[in-house]
């Protein structure tokens, strides 16, 4: 997962596809793994999020988690997080 973001306030988060997928959730949290917030779900095909919201602040650090899930025989599976650190500027 990549993270970048030039304007500020805003974070865009891009990642590569998983095998079979469904599509991916995506959460934030302004600590290192405590307190993470769901923040969105994206279909299979997209492999990005951008986040401009105007509860980021400029110069703080924020870590962000994309989590890939499918189901299978009705059940909903997910994949272990991904994590990065990025600071919004």
């Amino acid at each position: 997962m990549k993270v970048s973001g030039k304007k500020t306030k805003t974070v865009k988060l891009t990642w590569g596809k998983a095998s079979g997928a469904k599509g991916y959730e995506v959460y934030y949290s302004s600590k290192k793994n405590k307190g993470y917030k769901y923040i969105t779900e994206t279909e299979d095909r997209n492999y990005s999020y951008e986040d401009t919201e105007k509860t980021l602040k400029s110069g703080k650090t924020y870590y962000f988690s994309v989590r890939s899930f499918k189901t299978f025989n009705g059940k909903t599976e997910y994949s272990g997080y991904t994590t990065v650190k990025a600071k919004v500027k």
